[in-house]
């Protein structure tokens, strides 16, 4: 989470999350990450959609937000879908 608003947009949450993708594709031979988020977080979503994860599924009203019941979006990531945007985005780099 970034909490301070004024770094909000700038790519620190995308590059986390690339960051923390490649270490476990790599470190740990996952062929597959998930996470799962609530779906009023738009921000997260397009973040992670934006590294190739897709949603898998939807668990309705299965959180509670601030005493509301909230539907949970599952997502996903295959190793096969992340490296050729890893690469791409190592290309853009030089």
């Amino acid at each position: 989470m970034i909490g301070e608003k004024e770094f909000w947009g700038l790519g620190y949450g995308s590059d986390a999350m690339r960051t923390i993708c490649t270490f476990l594709f790599d470190r740990y031979r996952l062929r597959r990450i998930q996470l799962d988020i609530w779906s009023g977080n738009k921000r997260a979503i397009r973040c992670y959609s934006s590294l190739g994860l897709k949603v898998e599924g939807v668990l309705r009203q299965a959180i509670l937000v601030l005493g509301e019941p909230t539907d949970k979006i599952i997502m996903g990531l295959l190793l096969e879908e992340f490296m050729p945007l890893t690469m791409d985005f190592q290309n853009r780099l030089q």
